[in-house]
């Protein structure tokens, strides 16, 4: 029985881990925009991400008319 929680903690430990690519985004820089077909989810979502996320950056008050909180859902 002890050997089957460990194969299946093993299990989980490489399950939870294989999504972690190394590819996390902390600089503009790190965000490639290709010359077609870019996508939000892959390419503008991750620069506003870095560049934007600021409290009260483009929320609904201080938007100064560029208010993007309505347009990215997490």
């Amino acid at each position: 029985m002890h050997a089957g929680y460990m194969a299946t903690s093993a299990f989980l430990c490489v399950l939870a881990f294989s999504g972690c690519n190394g590819a996390t985004v902390t600089q503009p820089q790190d965000v490639v925009f290709p010359d077609s077909n870019v996508r939000f989810r892959g390419q503008v979502l991750p620069f506003l991400t870095v560049t934007c996320a600021n409290g009260g950056c483009h929320n609904d008050i201080s938007a100064a008319g560029a208010s993007v909180s309505r347009h990215i859902q997490h």
